[in-house]
Parts: C-alpha cells; structure tokens; sequence
C-alpha cells in the first residue's frame, strides 16, 4: 500500500506542507522497501532517516502551533509523543528481527502516519486557516529552520 498526497492534506504552511510531502514520499520508499524484502541496512537507514525527520518535523509544528497560540496545542504535543513512541517501538522490533517487522511497517504508517495528518493536522490547519491576516498571511511568520 502506498500513500498519495492529496491537497484535503494541505495544511496552508508551506514549511508544513513541504514536511508532509517529504514524510509521504519517504514513508513509501519505507512500505516499497520492507515489501520486497530489501537489505536489513537498506531499510535501517530509510527508518532512521524517518525518525530524524520526524522529530525536525515535529519541532517545526509545535512552533508554528505556540506562535498561533493554538488552543488544542498541548493534545496535539501528546500526539506527536505517542507517535515518537510507536515508531520508536518499530525501530526496536526491527533491530531485534521480529519476524513480523514487514506486518508491523504497514500497520504503523497506515495506522498513525496517515491519521495523524488527516485527523490532529487538519485541525492544525483549520485553525491556521481561521486566524490568518486578511491579505492570507499567518499572524506571526512560520518557524524558522534554522532558529533553534
């Protein structure tokens, strides 16, 4: 199963956006990869660099969620706690070769990757699009990368 970016998942941050895309295209290189079996290596890098990602990626929304004074911000820092968590389990499973890693992979991102953007960040991004300037900018500038 592969993940198709569609615009209902635009969260209107370009920053954001650009995550997300990026998150989608390296979580089917994750799903292509654990399907036909690649190099245990090979798949060891693809999920590291996942998590490396998404810990920045979680970073940049929890930015942009404390510069809009998002109201459901705190939920929404639990959810990207549970996520880490789950995908750090994933990350564990693997390295111990669970016969069933392949199983859990696509349980994983079809169960929290997608639904996490589909469900916490559309709220995100409901609220963004409520509290934006009449000339369609953000109140305060999207967080910047190199800040920190």
């Amino acid at each position: 199963m592969l993940f198709l970016w569609d615009d209902s998942l635009t969260i209107d941050d370009g920053d954001i956006d650009r995550d997300h895309k990026f998150l989608f295209a390296l979580t089917n290189r994750i799903l292509s990869a654990a399907e036909i079996n690649v190099d245990k290596q090979v798949l060891a890098k693809l999920l590291n660099e996942y998590i490396d990602y998404t810990a920045i990626h979680f970073d940049h929304e929890e930015r942009l969620m404390n510069k809009l004074s998002y109201p459901d911000k705190d939920s929404h820092i639990l959810a990207h706690n549970s996520f880490f968590d789950r995908l750090c389990l994933l990350k564990t499973a693997f390295e111990r070769n669970d016969v069933s890693i392949r199983n859990k992979i696509n349980a994983f991102f079809a169960t929290y990757a997608f639904n996490h953007i589909a469900t916490c960040d559309r709220a995100l991004a409901e609220w963004c699009g409520q509290h934006r300037s009449h000339d369609g900018a953000l109140p305060c500038p999207p967080p910047d990368r190199a800040a920190g």
